[in-house]
């Protein structure tokens, strides 16, 4: 929490005129950077035995989804960065996956498909995609993530907020 904390306060900074640009990329890109490799290091972990059973596929599940969240910052406001959408796109991908061994509703598997939505819809420019997401987490998580009639084209901006 505390990264995506830094991350809004960069952006707040930046979309109020008190950074330049230059200054702005390079402190997301510091950041999200930084928390990328803290991350990739907690999944080297993978086969010890804080990764196993419930809490083990709860901790992979937030790993997988907060390096491609910050992936995904970079992606969207660093233009040098949108390279590797398909690799976010498959990181949001094992967020979910590992997200299939939590209970039913669990805030952290229902977090693992709105964020992946959140990439199609803001990345990909894909609110069909970005619905259908929705709805397969609808189901997985047994949990209501998309209203009826909400597959339609629309703002991502407006909906995903």
């Amino acid at each position: 929490a505390a990264g995506k904390e830094m991350v809004d306060t960069i952006l707040r900074l930046f979309e109020a005129g008190r950074t330049e640009r230059r200054r702005f990329e390079e402190q997301l890109e510091n950041l999200c950077d930084t928390m990328v490799r803290v991350v990739d290091r907690a999944l080297q972990l993978e086969d010890t035995h804080e990764f196993q059973g419930d809490r083990g596929s709860e901790l992979l599940t937030v790993c997988y989804q907060q390096k491609a969240d910050y992936l995904r910052y970079l992606h969207v406001n660093v233009p040098r960065r949108r390279v590797n959408a398909q690799h976010i796109d498959k990181i949001y991908g094992d967020a979910v996956g590992s997200s299939s061994g939590l209970t039913p509703g669990c805030h952290t598997g229902v977090s693992a498909y709105v964020n992946h939505a959140m990439f199609h819809a803001e990345v990909r420019r894909d609110p069909e995609q970005a619905a259908s997401i929705l709805s397969k987490g609808q189901q997985h998580m047994g949990r209501k993530l998309l209203e009826p009639g909400d597959t339609g084209i629309c703002n991502p901006s407006e909906v995903f907020t």
